[in-house]
């Protein structure tokens, strides 16, 4: 598995300013312990779901769902 923090850190560093609201639930998430990051991804999944019409989102959720399967 990819190192989850980091791609939180690198996922919000490349949103716009358009994606203030992504960037705001995923700053959210980052403050986990390496114990809870399957709780981490299904939380993003539902958070993250009103925002699958953007690309670079339902990229990222998809990513994070490959890693955990």
């Amino acid at each position: 598995m990819k190192n989850l923090k980091l791609e939180l850190f690198n996922f919000k560093k490349s949103l716009s300013f358009d994606q203030t609201e992504v960037a705001y639930i995923i700053e959210g998430h980052m403050a986990f312990t390496d114990h809870e990051e399957l709780g981490v991804i299904k939380s993003l999944n539902e958070k993250l779901k009103k925002y699958s019409y953007d690309k670079e989102v339902k990229a990222f959720v998809e990513s994070l769902n490959d890693d955990i399967e």
